[in-house]
């Protein structure tokens, strides 16, 4: 659940985990909430899968309504997870335009609580448009059976 800026909300849930050896795939299913009270026509569902394989996170993303990226499918953090990292990639934006994402990790912060913050930033490179992103790694519960 997500309550953000200016009534925007959204809620989600996974709704399957695809493991096939070295790639597990998170399928989520979800609604933005309806602050025009139904008086809106937008299709609100949100589809988002994130991939995850060795060295990189993909968020590939089916939505009408989510403040979220412009772009529907994008590396969001590319080992080695270091400083600098840097890494580019062609990726469409929501309106079908292709352009070239240069993305990078710009910092590493480990706050009190022992999670891992990397800051990645993603520049167009034929725009002055870009996205900052913080992904928290460390705050899940690993079981070891």
């Amino acid at each position: 659940m997500y309550d953000g800026f200016a009534e925007y909300s959204h809620q989600m849930r996974i709704e399957e985990i695809i493991d096939e050896g070295e790639k597990r795939e998170y399928v989520i299913r979800g609604e933005v909430g309806d602050p025009s009270g139904g008086e809106s026509t937008m299709d609100r569902n949100i589809n988002i899968k994130y991939i995850i394989t060795d060295n990189k996170i993909v968020q590939e993303k089916s939505e009408e309504t989510m403040l979220d990226s412009k772009f529907n499918k994008i590396t969001l953090i590319q080992a080695p997870l270091v400083a600098g990292n840097l890494w580019s990639e062609e990726v469409l934006d929501n309106q079908g335009v292709a352009t070239t994402i240069s993305a990078f990790i710009q910092k590493i912060e480990i706050p009190r609580d022992g999670s891992t913050q990397y800051t990645v930033r993603y520049d167009d490179v034929n725009s002055s448009y870009y996205e900052e992103r913080v992904i928290e790694g460390g705050n899940g519960e690993q079981w070891i059976i």
